[in-house]
């Protein structure tokens, strides 16, 4: 039997065989398994009993190597790359004294470096020396933080006033014999666009022409939410999804050394998942690759013999020393892990690999072939062999997702500013009158018909002398009947039929001038006749027809109502309306209450027969208009409205009633038109009465054409309003001696401007007015009405109290630009601009003039103030997923139980189809088919979308990361001895024997009397307990914090 010394043993620098002044005779290798280091025992002894060594030479930063080389070649050796020298022992008795040293592999690392989760335990901020990693960004909120995206198929329940549609809907009808898929509530983008923001996504651009922040962009705390479609306004978005962009942190960074990662340190590794608000915490979470890739790529530990067995989205939130990190990680897929101290690195033993235990069986193999070859240097003193199926188990996964039934509830109040338009003359008399563009013959008569043959603006200068003094508006118009005739020429006269009606005069037949000479000069004596020419004029007109005090009174009333009627009366859509929404499969509730500043009466727009089936509230309201008796329509009031964003045509609109005021009091009235109490325009009244017999003579023909049945017999006519009489109309030089209006009615309304310029023009300043008054265009000519009110201008500043916690993913999708920037303030109600129109009036013979302002037509700023109230159910859920199975012939059963519940909210549309989805499990077969999808987000790229993140059910995220799997491996035993240190015997194609990826457990090697002597143990699985139940608790998985209260809006 061959016999050898230990001076093939050599540690560190020390000679071979010796160490620390004394001799090797003992060494024994104890080699770790399941992560556990590998402990080196070395026994030495010298002659004196004293030996070289020292507290101070205990070492843990500076390894040394172990090598033990092969008695027969010199290339054949064992080597223990990294050992640390951590405990030494003198033992002293009376006849000698030995040494005694612990060393321990490289494997001590793992205890020296602890894996913390970014931000939950520490960041990189928390090195306190230079750090790295394989992916040296850290990435910081506020300045680049990482961006996954996620599209999130939601359903709104709420209606943004501006489009009158949710912004996000999912719902759909489908065509039982089409298939076909019908959104029916037409989602639509109530923004003006989305864009991406620059600031937190690189390589993208603002567009041009915007730049206040879009308020999609939402910025909050250290948080982004943001929205990646770049939609116009309104939009349709029908079969679409939002896709979110989400800033967050994550690294992988360690300020372990890797040229001595034996001084250890922390890995700072994770991910931020998806949270719906920014008062959440988010769970920190990493795949195993995120470390392994760290340990081999930066420090050079290269993990071999481990695969992600088919499931690289388990992702967990292992801590602690980087052994138990691995050991839970080994646990999870179904590993054992050894350290190779051959290269200081890691080898794994796949738990579920029946082949793992062949390796034995060759090494048993070789020594039996050993035992028969007694020629051969090395001599096989004995061999054990067993195999046991103890330790054996298998483990089942079950996830579950659970999470109570609650009701969630969230009010917002806010207030629109909104500019009410005036109601008008051609809101009333809806009919197109002369020179207007587009307008027809037929509708020029019904005009002229309706307001006596007067354009707007002179039915509003004699409705305003209806209402200051009726012997000027008598002037005026005698006046409108000889200016627009052209000094009554009965081709005119015809065209303006009509003309005389609002003097209540029906006018017959007109008497020529020659006939009218006749006439005067036959029945009137010299000074009659003079006083007549005086009074209207040698160019006077003279006509047979009827008068009707009735009849001119119902106009004069008529016209004082116009005169009331300018500028009091304020219209607006009725775009945000009272709702009320109920979806009980969805367990969902929508309620919103409106007011406006001022108060306002809600009216239904339409003629009668549109309102035909309308309910009767509609009727009552447009039967109820309160200028209802200015109405001469058929139809009533036209009164078209259009949503203020969409421009759709709205049939509901308020109507606010202000108190209007002209530009002057009564006493300027007064003197203007009276001189000491007496009147100055009653000598210039017309005066008419019946024809007498003797004009009867000379006007027998016309009143013949005139009064076919009765011209016989005048005196037999009763009614006063039937009686021919002869009227005498003034020329228009006549006129102007008493009352002259030279430019009419002069300027544009308010609403005019702001209908040509926009509503910039609504907001006219006294300076302006002052200033277009001087430039004398007519077109832009107005005065300031003093007597009007106008709010103060100060600007209102905002008192809305907006909290980080007031935002969450479900507000941030279904919020609408509602509301103004500023908030209500009572100093923003009122008229935008007092600037009105006006005319002049004269009167010549009492040298006299004076300016009639009429009140402003300037749109009038209101609000509207509304309450949203939202309510919800979230339905309870409690699955399970996942297979109970057995023991499957080993000899233990364990279930991995996981809580993968998240808060994200249900977005299973198919709970409005009335399909009896429960929450709650269902019968093997059936899963997912009757019950309602729980959902959660996490950080994997989604080939379908494009995007780094991704939504997926529950059941699904469960077969994603099963961790179920059988530990079927035999544990096979093998020990042996072996005399002498022939190393090259020990070796299997090639490749020696000694090491743990074969299953090496233990490796003695002592010096006795027959020489050296080598003792081996190798298993294919050391005891292994399967997952720790405790260790479990910490996994996270993708769940989503969303805030408890979330809204669902």
């Amino acid at each position: 039997m061959a016999k050898r010394t230990m001076e093939q043993v050599k540690i560190g620098s020390f000679p071979a065989g010796k160490a620390y002044g004394a001799f090797i005779y003992s060494i024994n290798i104890n080699v770790g398994v399941q992560g556990s280091p590998t402990t080196i025992d070395v026994e030495l002894i010298n002659e004196t009993g004293e030996y070289a060594i020292e507290e101070a030479d205990l070492e843990a930063s500076s390894p040394v190597t172990i090598r033990i080389n092969s008695s027969e070649d010199p290339e054949d050796f064992i080597k223990i790359k990294s050992c640390f020298l951590v405990s030494y022992a003198e033992d002293k008795q009376a006849n000698s004294s030995t040494l005694k040293l612990k060393y321990v592999d490289g494997s001590s690392v793992l205890d020296k470096i602890q894996v913390l989760l970014l931000n939950k335990q520490a960041s990189p901020a928390n090195f306190n020396s230079p750090f790295g990693g394989a992916d040296p960004t850290w990435y910081k909120a506020y300045i680049n933080p990482f961006i996954s995206n996620f599209t999130i198929p939601i359903s709104c329940l709420n209606r943004c006033t501006n489009t009158d549609r949710p912004p996000w809907s999912q719902i759909v009808r489908v065509n039982p014999v089409t298939g076909a898929k019908v959104f029916v509530e037409d989602p639509r983008n109530p923004w003006g666009r989305y864009f991406y923001n620059p600031y937190f996504v690189a390589g993208t651009q603002t567009p041009i022409g915007i730049s206040p922040v879009d308020p999609r962009d939402f910025v909050a705390g250290s948080k982004n939410f943001q929205l990646r479609m770049g939609q116009v306004f309104n939009a349709p978005r029908a079969g679409l999804s939002p896709t979110v962009n989400y800033g967050h942190d994550k690294c992988a960074l360690t300020n372990v050394n890797p040229d001595n990662i034996h001084l250890g340190g922390a890995i700072v590794i994770g991910e931020e998942e998806f949270v719906s608000s920014l008062c959440q915490i988010p769970n920190v979470t990493y795949g195993f690759e995120d470390l392994r890739i760290l340990l081999q790529n930066y420090l050079g530990i290269n993990i071999t013999n481990w695969s992600n067995k088919g499931r690289p989205d388990l992702r967990e939130s292992f801590t602690g020393s980087l052994r138990d990190v691995l050991n839970s990680w080994g646990n999870l897929y179904g590993y054992n892990f050894v350290w190779n101290f051959d290269d200081d690195s890691i080898f794994a033993t796949d738990l579920e690999n029946v082949q793992g235990g062949n390796d034995i069986l060759q090494i048993k193999n070789l020594i039996e072939n050993l035992q028969q070859k007694t020629s051969e240097p090395s001599a096989v003193l004995r061999m054990n062999y067993s195999t046991s199926i103890e330790g054996t188990y298998r483990q089942d996964d079950i996830s579950s997702f659970l999470r109570p039934a609650r009701k969630k509830t969230i009010e917002d109040k806010y207030t629109r500013r909104v500019l009410f338009s005036p109601v008008t003359i051609k809101h009333i008399i809806p009919y197109k009158e002369t020179l207007a563009e587009g307008a027809t013959v037929q509708e020029i008569q019904k005009w002229n018909i309706l307001t006596g043959g007067r354009s707007t603006e002179e039915l509003m200068i004699s409705s305003v002398l209806a209402k200051f003094n009726k012997n000027a508006r008598t002037l005026y118009n005698y006046w409108l009947i000889a200016s627009k005739t052209n000094g009554f020429d009965p081709v005119l006269m015809k065209q303006y039929g009509g003309l005389g009606r609002p003097l209540g005069l029906s006018l017959k037949s007109f008497i020529n001038d020659e006939l009218r000479g006749e006439l005067l000069s036959y029945t009137m004596n010299i000074s009659t006749l003079l006083a007549n020419s005086a009074k209207y004029g040698s160019e006077a007109g003279a006509f047979i027809g009827t008068y009707s005090k009735e009849l001119e009174d119902s106009w004069i009333k008529w016209e004082e109502g116009i005169a009331n009627f300018i500028g009091k009366y304020y219209m607006h859509s009725n775009f945000i309306k009272d709702l009320e929404l109920r979806n009980q499969n969805m367990q969902q509730c929508f309620d919103r209450t409106v007011e406006t500043i001022p108060q306002t009466e809600v009216y239904i727009n339409g003629t009668s027969q549109q309102l035909e089936f309308v309910d009767d509230r509609a009727k009552s309201m447009i039967n109820d208009l309160p200028f209802k008796d200015l109405l001469r329509h058929p139809n009533g009031a036209h009164l078209p409205v259009l949503h203020p964003d969409t421009k759709v045509p709205l049939n509901e609109f308020r109507l606010y009633a202000r108190n209007p005021n002209y530009g002057f009091n009564e006493e300027a009235v007064e003197n203007l038109f009276f001189d000491d109490a007496e009147d100055l325009l009653k000598e210039f009244i017309p005066a008419y009465a019946e024809i007498d017999a003797n004009e009867q003579v000379f006007l027998i023909d016309l009143l013949e054409d005139a009064f076919p049945t009765i011209y016989t017999d005048l005196k037999k006519i009763k009614d006063e309003s039937k009686k021919p009489m002869l009227f005498f109309f003034p020329s228009v030089d006549k006129v102007r001696e008493a009352v002259d209006i030279p430019l009419g009615l002069r300027g544009k309304a308010g609403w005019e401007l702001v209908e040509k310029f926009g509503e910039r023009a609504a907001y006219a300043t006294k300076q302006q007015i002052a200033s277009e008054m001087a430039t004398n265009d007519e077109d832009i000519v107005q005065v300031w009405n003093t007597r009007e009110y106008q709010p103060k201008s100060k600007e209102a500043s905002s008192n809305e109290c907006e909290l980080f916690c007031d935002e969450d993913l479900s507000s941030f999708l279904c919020d609408c630009p509602e509301g103004d920037a500023f908030g209500y303030s009572p100093d923003k109600v009122g008229l935008t601009s007092l600037g009105a129109r006006f005319f002049d009036l004269a009167i010549p013979h009492a040298k006299k003039w004076g300016r009639f302002t009429l009140p402003s037509e300037y749109p009038y700023s209101a609000f509207f103030r509304v309450t949203d109230k939202a309510q919800k159910t979230e339905q309870g859920i409690k699955q399970n997923y996942g297979f109970l199975n057995n023991a499957a012939g080993t000899m233990g059963y364990k279930v991995n139980s996981r809580d993968i519940t998240s808060d994200m909210e249900t977005l299973d549309t198919e709970q409005n189809a009335g399909t009896g989805k429960i929450g709650g499990n269902v019968e093997q077969g059936n899963e997912g088919s009757g019950q309602i999808k729980a959902q959660v987000l996490i950080n994997k790229f989604d080939e379908a979308t494009g995007n780094t993140g991704k939504l997926m059910e529950a059941r699904d995220f469960h077969l994603l990361t099963d961790s179920s799997y059988t530990n079927n491996l035999n544990n096979k035993r093998l020990s042996f001895e072996i005399a002498g240190l022939d190393l090259d015997a020990l070796k299997i194609n090639e490749i020696s024997i000694i090491n743990p990826t074969y299953g090496l457990s233990n490796l003695g090697i002592t010096y006795g009397e027959g020489g050296l002597i080598m003792n081996f143990d190798y298993e294919t699985r050391p005891e292994h307990g399967g997952p720790n139940t405790d260790e479990m608790i910490q996994k996270v998985g993708p769940r989503l914090n969303f805030n408890s209260y979330l809204r669902t809006y």
